[in-house]
């Protein structure tokens, strides 16, 4: 058994002799740390307590440090090759009770998974414990306003390329089905109305993986968007969260989906007042949702060219390269954006507007589009 002290007796035995009777004391290691929970997290450190207050440990086996094994994960959850790295904390002589490990060489706006292993000494010798449960944790992005705007974009960019590069077996199987379709036999019209039926079910299934790629950008999973006055029911899982939140007409932006307890949290921000690690947890940017789950045709019928929102400004970035970027910046920002506008010119600003109904004016190279438009 784990954390245990045995008295161990031992002798040998040759024909009718016997040596004599060795007695030892010997403990086992101890079971693994609890669930280390997460005290606090920021740009460049991340805090967690070690519950060993709550840790059976046999008589004369004392705790001499904590290893905290860290890999960091990419958006759809897995382990990035070559970031895996260990930090150590050492538990002092006559510390008794929970320990803080603290973890410093993160950087911000990552994401993380940790698992933390004590070693306890019996009579000089080491011994080590299991693993524990892994904690996710996400870094707050660093910098100014801007940069964390324009560092959002760039994750949902690098989420929907990594599932894009996901599905690209099944794009060139669907390819190699095209190729190979059997048109012998048939004459040239019943040729091309056969090629053009399987290249229209080919980008069919193209344009719905990649319209799924795109919405799963507005999930977080492990993740809380956290808000302190959020209204809580019942739910059965994310997106019966999200219907919820939806049903409140604009009174709600985004729902967290607890699956341990079956709750949804619905939140009047996008992201609520803070994001943090949960397990069991999964939350969703409803107006992100709600934009990318609109018919493509509306992104064509909803751009208002050379007009510009009289401001009613919530932020302008610069330095956003295209109007899709900035409507992807809108859309995952907690701020109340309901729609923007997008200069084209060299200084590609992207201004986003608390509101899109106190009229517009004629601006050159301008690009604007409100957010209920495009998801309606």
């Amino acid at each position: 058994a784990p954390a245990t002290l045995y008295h161990i007796s031992a002798w040998t035995e040759m024909g009718k002799s016997r040596s004599a009777v060795t007695k030892i004391k010997f403990a086992t290691s101890p079971s693994h740390i609890p669930f280390p929970e997460v005290y606090k997290v920021t740009q460049t450190e991340v805090q967690l307590i070690a519950r060993l207050s709550i840790l059976e440990l046999a008589p004369g086996l004392i705790p001499t440090s904590i290893t905290a094994f860290i890999h960091q994960l990419n958006s759809r959850g897995q382990v990035i090759p070559g970031t895996e790295f260990n930090e150590e904390t050492i538990i002092k002589s006559g510390d008794g009770g929970d320990v803080m490990v603290k973890i410093s060489n993160v950087a911000p706006g990552k994401t993380y998974a940790i698992v933390l292993q004590l070693t306890a000494e019996y009579d000089g010798v080491p011994l080590k414990s299991d693993k524990s449960d892994e904690v996710q944790v996400s870094t707050p992005l660093g910098g100014s306003e801007a940069d964390k705007v324009k560092e959002e974009i760039n994750i949902v960019k690098n989420d929907v390329t990594e599932r894009i590069e996901a599905i690209k077996s099944d794009t060139n199987k669907e390819g190699a089905a095209i190729d190979n379709i059997d048109l012998s036999g048939l004459d040239s019209v019943q040729q091309f109305e056969a090629f053009d039926k399987d290249l229209s079910r080919n980008l069919t299934i193209q344009s719905s993986i990649l319209s799924a790629a795109l919405k799963r950008s507005c999930l977080a999973e492990g993740q809380e968007f956290f808000q302190r006055d959020a209204v809580k029911t019942p739910g059965s899982s994310i997106f019966d969260c999200s219907s919820k939140c939806a049903a409140m007409k604009g009174a709600c932006e985004s729902a967290t989906y607890n699956a341990l307890y079956m709750i949804c949290r619905l939140n009047s921000n996008r992201r609520g007042q803070i994001v943090h690690a949960k397990s069991y947890t999964t939350s969703i940017n409803n107006v992100c949702n709600a934009v990318l789950s609109g018919v493509p045709s509306n992104w064509n019928k909803c751009m208002i060219k050379n007009k510009a929102y009289i401001p009613k400004t919530v932020q302008t970035v610069w330095g956003i390269q295209t109007m899709y970027d900035c409507v992807m910046a809108c859309i995952n920002t907690s701020n109340g954006c309901r729609g923007v506008t997008w200069d084209s010119t060299s200084q590609l600003s992207c201004t986003m507007h608390r509101t899109v109904t106190s009229g517009m004016n004629s601006q050159s190279g301008a690009f604007s589009v409100a957010l209920d438009c495009l998801s309606a």
